[in-house]
Parts: C-alpha cells; sequence; structure tokens
C-alpha cells in the first residue's frame, strides 16, 4: 500500500508528464521560434500593493496561505526544475513573478 505521500508524487509526475509530454529540449516551431516559455509565479506576497495587480487582488484565492511558506516553494520550484532537466525540456524563455520576495 503507498503512503499518502507517495499517492501524491505519483499524480504529481503524472500530471507533469501531460503537461510537457509535446516539448522537447531546443525544439522549435516552423519559425524557428522556442515551443514554449515558462512563467512562475513565485509568491503573491507583494509590499506594494499596487491596484492593477491580479496577483494582489486575488492572491488568497489563487495561493492559500499555508502553501506561501518559503520552504514550499522552493521545494516545489526544485521538483519542477529538476523534472525539466530529467526530461531534457527547456522552456526557450522563463519569467519570474513576484513580490515581496525581490524587495530588499
Amino acid at each position: 500500500m503507498l503512503s499518502y505521500q507517495e499517492e501524491k508524487d505519483i499524480a504529481l509526475q503524472y500530471m507533469m508528464d501531460k503537461i510537457f509530454k509535446i516539448y522537447k529540449l531546443s525544439e522549435k516551431d516552423s519559425r524557428n521560434q522556442d515551443l514554449f516559455s515558462l512563467e512562475l509565479y513565485v509568491t503573491p506576497d507583494c509590499n506594494q500593493n499596487c491596484s492593477y495587480c491580479y496577483l494582489c487582488k486575488h492572491k488568497d484565492d489563487l495561493y492559500p496561505k499555508e502553501l506561501r511558506k518559503p520552504e514550499i516553494i522552493l521545494k516545489n520550484i526544485k521538483i519542477l526544475l529538476d523534472y525539466l532537466i530529467e526530461k531534457d525540456l527547456n522552456p526557450g524563455r522563463l519569467d519570474l513573478f513576484s513580490g515581496e520576495i525581490w524587495d530588499t
């Protein structure tokens, strides 16, 4: 019998395989454009509170507070990046979006 964590790991692996199955390292479309780009929303927490920011307005609905702990965020980013490396997937572009993680 699998543990709860093992079941979650299998489900995550299945989901990532489905999402990224058509992309391979350095493949380009007919216009020589990268097949996909990757946007990572690191955290919606921000000290700016901009009126136009979708993440600021909806952060608790999109990212529950219990999932916004730095150690969980780093663990999840590592899982994703390790997966991309293991599967030889190369996003043509990587965009990082975040709030106060960049604030110094």
